[in-house]
């Protein structure tokens, strides 16, 4: 096994041991989520003219 793959899966075991069961179902569900909505982005700055 090269180092690069050794390594890779060392850090892929440590990823996934250390996320919950069904973390990323319930983060990326829709179930409990409020939309989102943008804020207003309020009014331009108003400048005098150059000369």
């Amino acid at each position: 096994m090269s180092v690069s793959r050794y390594l890779a899966e060392l850090a892929r075991k440590d990823l996934v041991s250390d996320w919950p069961d069904g973390y990323f179902e319930r983060l990326f569900s829709n179930d409990d989520i409020a939309p989102m909505t943008r804020a207003s982005e309020g009014d331009f700055e108003v400048r005098m003219p150059f000369e």
